[in-house]
């Protein structure tokens, strides 16, 4: 049960790891347009 749970919050983990630099990528992109038009 505790190993089933701690795999999860692993692959979570991973895959937030590789989401997130992409969604901040795209976030900062996206700043930076707005500021453009500030």
């Amino acid at each position: 049960m505790f190993l089933r749970s701690f795999l999860r919050t692993r692959g979570v983990a991973a895959f937030a790891m590789s989401f997130l630099p992409q969604s901040l990528s795209s976030l900062h992109m996206q700043a930076g347009r707005l500021s453009e038009l500030d």
